[in-house]
């Protein structure tokens, strides 16, 4: 009788295993071949009229694109890829320490960037 109940908890136990494996099998494969980047990632890009604007990516995915000065009022656009990349690089800097992204005018005037 106890020969019976032991042969039965482990036949119990292979089963178990058996659809553990089977089930998690292709989630390992998944996650195996993917590959996520969650660290933030600036890029500096023209648009077709020629003018500036930088993008902050994550995870491959565009997380901010801001074609604009930003806080600036109306549509101005960065002058040059230099002010583009700045801006850029401040609000990239403001994210990794867990700052919010947005950015003001007064910021925008220490990193002397042309808002006409």
């Amino acid at each position: 009788m106890y020969k019976t109940i032991y042969q039965h908890k482990v036949t119990l136990l292979i089963i178990l295993i058996g659809v553990t494996f089977t089930l998690l099998w292709p989630y390992q494969e998944i996650t195996k071949n993917t590959s996520h980047s969650f660290e933030p990632r600036l890029e500096t890009c023209r648009n077709k009229e020629g003018y500036w604007y930088y993008q902050i990516l994550l995870d491959n995915r565009v997380f901010i694109k801001q074609i604009h000065v930003p806080a600036v009022e109306g549509n101005v656009f960065f002058k040059n890829r230099k002010d583009a990349e700045k801006v850029g690089q401040w609000v990239y800097h403001k994210i990794l320490i867990g700052h919010s992204p947005s950015i003001s005018k007064e910021e925008l005037n220490k990193l002397q960037v042309e808002m006409n």
